[in-house]
């Protein structure tokens, strides 16, 4: 389809011009256009300049959408979610004035998955489309979808064809990572790490193409944290979240052995924690959801990015965590959870949040040559969608240059 979006009232375009992450000063100098024009051919941006300067006549066979009352900016990528449950799992959950540690228990993800080998994989496939969804009509157009919390290999099995079937019948972009879980109480350590290693993760990466895993690696001994980063490394997955970085004191290590990686910050910084992050260009996840969940006190992020550490921003929707499929939600938590400022929170939830899965040549910005995955908001500002985070502004999505009604 070929689309002209004219008129626009606010064009967010979150312009890199190819450099790795925008991060310090930059965060704040987003691009935003005014009464703008933008052309989408063969579902890439070709053109994007005033109304005043654009020619129809330059092109042929479009189709016209008068956008005067929208703001426009990149569809937004969530930078982890762990969406697998169904809406039957209510008698799993604790009541909310209980401890979190209670809530999100082993034993709980234990519960969790007993019930999942009990459901049929169409129930299971049906859940998770009916959030994915949810999260599309709240502007995500990608998202990583994390597949772990248990050690039952055919269940991963299970799911991960469900996410290869779903991305090949929705809209939105799943980015599949396997989500290395604790270590399972009835198994040894050592064999559990020769499995996965030499037999599991070599079947994930042949058959779904895996390339990045999140490691929930505070149950580990640091013998089998180093067998696990050196394995996956040698089979080509060289992308990995941690979990619970600042939970151990070898944090340093992991750090230092996987350069470029992306570190879940489950606490404030310390000096040596950022000055490893710049050392080895490591990418900061934040998730106000996490810290809002757990009851933790908020924090300010400034010295992260007065360091030029990349920052990236996720949901973190989770079935026994917070489960907010909206990352309009997410960017109001994290100017308040983190003192970001709109335009720093928007750059952690599109750009950088590509550039951290290598995919920033073609999503995360509005310009030229890029894939046309956009969302439309209805207001006068972006920042209406920073100051009201209990209302839903997108009204249309712009996905692979296709104009979309919610």
């Amino acid at each position: 389809m070929n689309l002209v979006l004219r008129n626009i009232r606010q064009l967010v375009t979150v312009a890199a011009h190819s450099t790795p992450f925008i991060t310090g000063n930059s965060m704040r100098e987003l691009t935003c256009l005014a009464n703008a024009t933008l052309v989408i051919q063969n579902g890439k941006i070709v053109w994007i300049g005033p109304e005043s300067t654009f020619h129809p006549t330059s092109f042929s066979d479009i189709d016209s959408f008068d956008a005067s009352e929208y703001v426009i900016l990149p569809g937004f990528i969530d930078g982890l979610t762990l969406p697998f449950f169904v809406d039957s799992w209510t008698s799993v959950f604790t009541p909310w004035s209980e401890p979190w540690e209670a809530r999100a228990s082993f034993q709980k993800y234990e519960i969790m998955n007993s019930l999942l080998t009990q459901i049929p994989k169409a129930q299971i496939k049906k859940a998770l489309q009916s959030h994915l969804e949810k999260f599309f009509n709240c502007g995500t157009t990608t998202t990583v979808c994390a597949v772990g919390c248990t050690a039952s290999e055919n269940l991963h099995l299970l799911l991960f064809h469900t996410i290869r079937e779903l991305t090949q019948e929705l809209l939105i972009d799943l980015i599949p990572s396997y989500y290395i879980p604790p270590v399972p109480v009835e198994s040894d350590c050592e064999s559990y790490t020769k499995w996965l290693l030499h037999r599991f993760l070599p079947y994930l990466r042949e058959r779904f193409s895996i390339s990045h895993i999140t490691f929930e690696w505070s149950t580990y001994p640091e013998k089998q944290i180093r067998q696990i980063l050196q394995g996956t490394n040698s089979l080509g997955i060289h992308k990995i979240t941690f979990i619970d970085t600042y939970h151990r004191t070898n944090s340093t290590y992991l750090i230092n052995q996987i350069p470029h990686s992306l570190c879940f910050l489950t606490a404030p910084p310390t000096e040596n924690d950022i000055r490893l992050f710049h050392q080895n260009k490591s990418v900061v996840l934040l998730s106000p959801s996490y810290f809002l969940f757990t009851k933790q006190q908020s924090f300010s992020v400034r010295s992260l990015i007065d360091a030029k550490i990349p920052l990236v921003l996720a949901s973190y929707f989770h079935p026994l965590l917070m489960r907010t499929p909206s990352m309009q939600c997410i960017l109001s938590l994290a100017c308040t959870y983190f003192d970001l400022t709109p335009e720093e929170a928007i750059v952690a939830a599109t750009y950088n949040s590509a550039a951290a899965y290598s995919s920033s040549s073609i999503l995360g910005s509005i310009e030229v040559g890029k894939r046309a995955d956009l969302i439309l908001a209805r207001c006068s500002s972006y920042h209406e969608i920073i100051f009201e985070p209990g209302i839903n502004h997108i009204r249309y999505v712009v996905k692979n240059g296709t104009l979309l009604k919610l």
